[in-house]
């Protein structure tokens, strides 16, 4: 949803209070820790209004996310040193779960959007990977010196993000697949919501969303428009297909907002070349059903459970 936004070119007769009222839901979906920090430049040089280089900004972008892994890691040792064990002494404690699954809601879904689109921006030039790189037009990407380091930093970082831990997780889900304690708190959380009934797509449906959503990033990122709305259109029609066909949720109504978000997306597309506004009216209509659809659900289960704790309370 929010990938789609930074990318829709919105209709100049769109009334201006609904573009605002979605790039706030935009920012609901995702998480800019460097966005939410006093501007670079301002702060430089003491306030003598010397800007700062955008490699600089790219690079504290950069560290921003490793910074927050580290606090969650920190959050992490500190709560098993002063949190008590349980019984068996190499399982994390009550504390610890909890601190591991708000590190991976974090890091790997709230940060997601914007480590990508980080990690790809170096990779942005104005030949392809030749050039001159866009978010400063004096460095020459490819040749020279100076690009260099950024643009290994910016692979490594893509790979230790978006690789390995998807590499990992589908080879313990599909290899390994033997589910005793420690793989449920390891890999619980990706297999939680999905059926388990020998499909094995919907089994791994995790690795799939993960990389359907690493796809339109790098679209909205590194490609100009005919080849952005062409990767968009293509991904988001085979990710909305495998939805309809599989249904990897458990719940049936998690299948249908799920549905109701591809359809949503994939009309978000359509809008940037054909029939702008009416497309552009139908998207906004289908993403304020599911949104609203979404807040249903969890107001009743907010209710539900305020009830179970009303019910043990007397």
């Amino acid at each position: 949803f929010s990938t789609i936004l930074a990318s829709l070119r919105w209709s100049p007769d769109m009334p201006a209070f609904v573009v605002t009222i979605f790039n706030f839901l935009g920012t609901i979906f995702t998480l800019d820790v460097p966005g939410v920090l006093s501007s670079m430049d301002c702060a430089a040089a003491g306030g003598a209004g010397k800007p700062v280089a955008p490699l600089i900004k790219w690079y504290a972008r950069m560290i921003m996310p490793v910074l927050v892994l580290g606090m969650f890691w920190l959050w992490f040792r500190l709560a098993g040193c002063w949190g008590g064990r349980d019984v068996n002494r190499s399982s994390p404690n009550a504390t610890q779960l909890t601190v591991l699954e708000a590190s991976v809601q974090v890091v790997f879904v709230w940060l997601f959007t914007n480590v990508l689109t980080t990690c790809f921006r170096i990779f942005d030039c104005t030949k392809g990977l030749g050039g001159r790189l866009i978010m400063d037009p004096n460095i020459e990407c490819g040749v020279d010196a100076e690009y260099t380091a950024p643009a290994v930093l910016g692979g490594i970082m893509l790979f230790c993000y978006l690789v390995v831990p998807n590499a990992v997780l589908y080879y313990n889900l599909t290899v390994v697949g033997e589910e005793d304690h420690m793989f449920r708190i390891k890999y619980g959380w990706a297999t939680e919501d999905y059926k388990d009934d020998g499909i094995m797509l919907r089994r791994v449906w995790e690795v799939v969303n993960t990389f359907t959503r690493a796809v339109m990033v790098a679209g909205s990122t590194i490609m100009f428009r005919e080849n952005r709305l062409l990767t968009h259109t293509i991904t988001m029609s085979l990710f909305l297909a495998l939805l309809l066909s599989v249904r990897p949720y458990k719940e049936t109504t998690c299948n249908k907002v799920a549905i109701m978000f591809g359809a949503g997306d994939l009309l978000g597309v359509l809008s940037n070349r054909y029939a702008t506004l009416p497309l552009q009216v139908l998207f906004c209509i289908v993403m304020l059903a599911t949104l609203a659809v979404l807040l249903t659900i969890a107001v009743r289960n907010m209710r539900t459970r305020l009830g179970m704790e009303w019910g043990k309370g007397t």
